[in-house]
């Protein structure tokens, strides 16, 4: 799944870019603008709202699991909300938390283990 994450992570990044790229070279930084346009209609509301509430909900589930698993640099992933957006954050914290995870089995079982290798038990 690791590598999954980090694909999306990819995928996260160029498309929301290559959608506000545009709008960034014809306009610049016009916040006015740029709020003005996400808040146009109706349609547009709702998926700003929306990614707002899924944000909220992700930074808690983030800053919780990062604690119960002692992920370290997890804040990474919440700056990159504000930098790209959720479909970066989301995927870029998910592969974070798979890498923790990994690092745990291993340190607890043993290297081979969390390789997949087989374990000798005894002698």
């Amino acid at each position: 799944m690791k590598y999954l994450y980090l694909v999306l992570c990819v995928v996260g990044t160029l498309i929301p870019l290559s959608l506000f790229i545009p709008f960034l070279t014809r306009h610049g930084m016009d916040f006015g603008l740029f709020m003005q346009q996400l808040w146009a209609n109706d349609i547009s509301r709702f998926f700003a709202a929306d990614l707002v509430i899924a944000s909220i909900v992700s930074w808690c589930m983030m800053a919780r699991e990062a604690q119960r698993r002692n992920i370290r640099y997890w804040w990474i992933a919440m700056v990159c909300t504000f930098v790209v957006g959720l479909s970066l954050a989301l995927p870029l914290f998910l592969f974070m938390r798979e890498l923790k995870i990994e690092s745990d089995t291993a340190r607890r079982y043993g290297h081979e283990l969390s390789t997949g290798r087989e374990v000798p038990r005894g002698i």
